[in-house]
């Protein structure tokens, strides 16, 4: 099985140096004021995963998000605020921008083109899959979530060029950070600073908060089981993965929790053709591999400690 993983930092020492000297936690809140320092690298990797060997690598800075299209190219977002479109051999042979990109922090797609997260001005966009990136939908500044906790209201002009600025975390009122669709009418995103999985009404923006008192959330992603849609979702730091998670409130809010030492969970994908469950344990250093059917322990990914983890994409078998 290969796969692309993106490592958003390549010098992890200081990365940790400044989140030592930088980062605050506030109850859900937790995060920096201050800017990143752009010596934090970056790179892809190409990956066997069953022989554990490096089969490309080539640089990038702070590489985030991936998604794979079905034309075999990769898209990936950076945090010059840009998406790639990679080839075989992480190649760029196209370059996505638009004034509503700033920290894009996940990537997905349907016909009616990518839906980005756009977490440093808080919104979720739609642009055309193309160089002109036209934006043909998006969820900015969600009424009920606009505000910080001290009750100021974060003002953003829509109008401006946001693609060339940097919002740092804790200037973010939700750090919305995953965005995934499930049909035409709905979407489903994570909250970061709320501890929130929800769901918004396309056409009316409404919002439903499908689960609450999560700490840190990152990745839902939509897959389907028995005909069902249903939600996997990483509970960051309660150190967890949420399984199985209905995407309608009135079904009962029952699911299945995959827990094992993690600490920092970036992320969590099923895979079905696999029937498995990919777990980024991003502190520990490894790529986890689990059974769907009852979270059996199938193999891990050690990767070196210098590296920070922010997404993988399985590529082929």
């Amino acid at each position: 099985m290969k796969a692309v993983i993106s490592y958003t930092s390549t010098n992890s020492r200081e990365l940790e140096s400044f989140w030592k000297k930088n980062n605050s936690s506030t109850g859900p809140r937790v995060g920096s004021n201050k800017i990143k320092p752009e010596s934090l690298g970056g790179t892809l990797e190409i990956v066997d995963l069953k022989s554990n060997n490096i089969l490309l690598r080539k640089d990038f800075a702070q590489p985030l998000a991936l998604y794979k299209e079905n034309s075999g190219h990769i898209l990936c977002a950076l945090s010059s605020n840009k998406i790639y479109k990679l080839n075989k051999k992480l190649e760029n042979v196209l370059s996505i921008t638009s004034p509503l990109f700033n920290s894009i922090h996940s990537i997905d797609k349907d016909s009616q083109g990518l839906l980005i997260t756009s977490s440093g001005i808080d919104s979720i966009v739609r642009v055309f899959n193309d160089a002109s990136s036209k934006v043909v939908w998006s969820a900015l500044d969600l009424e009920r979530y606009s505000k910080f906790p001290d009750g100021v209201k974060r003002t953003i002009d829509y109008n401006l060029d946001h693609s060339g600025a940097s919002y740092p975390t804790l200037q973010q009122t939700t750090h919305i950070n995953s965005a995934a669709i499930i049909n035409e009418t709905y979407v489903i995103s994570t909250l970061f600073h709320q501890g929130e999985l929800i769901k918004i009404n396309i056409k009316t923006k409404e919002v439903e908060v499908l689960l609450k008192n999560l700490r840190s959330p990152h990745g839902a992603h939509i897959y389907t089981k028995n005909k069902k849609k249903l939600i996997i979702c990483s509970d960051t730091l309660h150190n967890r993965v949420l399984v199985d998670v209905p995407i309608d409130t009135t079904i009962s809010k029952s699911f299945r929790v995959l827990e094992d030492n993690f600490n920092w969970v970036q992320d969590a994908k099923y895979y079905p053709e696999e029937d498995m469950i990919i777990v980024l344990d991003s502190n520990n250093h490894r790529i986890c591999f689990y059974s769907y059917n009852d979270f059996t322990f199938l193999n891990q990914y050690d990767y070196y400690p210098g590296k920070r983890i922010f997404d993988i994409i399985v590529i082929s078998n």
